[in-house]
Parts: structure tokens; C-alpha cells; sequence
């Protein structure tokens, strides 16, 4: 049987923790000692070592959160077979999964098929792929008007037209979920901003004799 490797509790009020980087790469080697992962957790983080020597598989990918416990990977001795699919160990009674993806309500309708011939090829005709060419329009977005749903040099000039057209869109930017400590002290400015009631006091304070004694102590130094 393989060596379990778990996520390390830190702690007695840690819930959960990100395995934030694998030190040793999935089907590579480890010896007692040297470290296997880093653990991200609300307070701190740490370096787990390798118990046992053998091959690390991971089970749970870099960025993942669990639970204190939970298997997040094995370590097979050299006399182990190692399996393709992984053992799926038994979730704890009480683990719970965070989904923070909003879905849609409305069950999403299957984007139309484009039209191709056998083997994949896109029905189009010579005209219209040097025309794509030319215009850098991918033929997959074309929607063929042509016999038998082929696409003709109109189709893409239509795509390369209103493609010129569309209004500039927002600078897409890039999102970083937060892990460990730093949503955690998301997490408590919210909840303070939302249970607190939010107070502002403003007070005069004569400090002129304040000011001279500053004036007086930097004449002596």
C-alpha cells in the first residue's frame, strides 16, 4: 500500500488549507526529509517534509484547498506498482465543497455546429480560405450561407466586417483568488464593514505647547 500524504494541520483552529506548491513534481522521486509541498494556511505557511522515500503522485493539483487530513497525494515504494488512476480515498462525513462560480439558472443552449466535411475539414470554398487568410478570420466563427451550409467569401467578409466594427470592449484584466492569509484578512474587513456600524469622530486639540517643546528639544540636539 502506498504512503498517504496528507494536509498537515497547523494548529487547533485551522479548517482548511491550500497545497500552494508541489516542491516535487508528479512521478518524480523523494527521500525522507525533503520537501514534498507548501501549505498556505489563513495564519501561516509551511514546508512539509517527505516521510517516507519512494514516487510522489499528486492527488490534489497545485492551488487546491482542503481539509486538515485530507490525502492530497501518495508515495510509492520502489517495489510498488504504480497505478494510472489513482485510489480515490473516502471523504470525511463533514467535508464540504466551496463553489464560489455563480451558475446560470437557465440550462445553456449548445452552440450550433459548423459545417465540415469527413475528417473534419471545414466546408469552404478556395475563395473564401484565401479571403480568410488574407483577413485573419478564423473559419470556425464563419457561419457558411452557402450550399449546404459552405462557406462563401461573403460569409467572411461579413465576419471580417463586423469583426472592424465592434465597439472596444473593456481592458480584460487578470483575477487572483484569494488564499491563506490574505483572505482571511479580506474575509474580517468585510465583516467588519458589514457588522459594524461605521463612526467617524473628529476633535480640536490645542497643541501649542506641544509645538514649542518640539522647538526647544531640537535646539538642545
Amino acid at each position: 500500500m502506498p504512503s498517504e500524504i496528507y494536509l498537515v494541520k497547523v494548529g487547533m483552529t485551522m479548517e482548511e488549507g491550500t497545497v500552494e506548491e508541489w516542491y516535487v513534481a508528479d512521478g518524480d522521486r523523494v527521500e525522507p526529509g525533503e520537501m514534498l509541498y507548501r501549505l498556505e494556511t489563513e495564519k501561516v505557511n509551511l514546508d512539509v517534509d517527505a516521510e517516507t522515500a519512494g514516487t510522489v503522485r499528486h492527488l490534489a493539483d497545485a492551488g487546491t484547498t482542503c481539509k486538515p487530513g485530507d490525502v492530497v497525494g501518495f508515495i510509492y515504494a520502489d517495489d510498488e506498482e504504480i497505478p494510472e488512476v489513482l485510489p480515490t480515498p473516502k471523504p470525511k462525513p463533514d467535508i464540504t465543497v466551496a463553489n464560489d462560480t455563480l451558475a446560470d439558472d437557465k440550462p445553456k443552449q449548445p452552440a450550433a455546429a459548423k459545417p465540415r466535411r469527413a475528417g473534419g475539414r471545414i466546408a469552404a470554398s478556395p475563395v473564401a480560405r484565401k479571403l480568410a487568410g488574407e483577413l485573419g478570420v478564423d473559419l470556425a466563427d464563419v457561419t457558411g450561407t452557402g450550399p449546404r451550409g459552405r462557406i462563401t467569401k461573403e460569409d467572411v467578409q461579413a465576419v471580417a466586417d463586423a469583426a472592424a466594427n465592434a465597439p472596444a470592449g473593456p481592458h480584460a484584466g487578470t483575477s487572483t483568488p484569494l488564499t491563506g492569509m490574505r483572505r482571511t484578512i479580506a474575509e474580517r474587513m468585510h465583516g467588519s464593514l458589514r457588522d459594524t456600524a461605521q463612526l467617524t469622530m473628529d476633535m480640536e486639540v490645542a497643541m501649542d505647547d506641544a509645538v514649542k517643546l518640539r522647538r526647544d528639544l531640537l535646539v538642545v540636539c
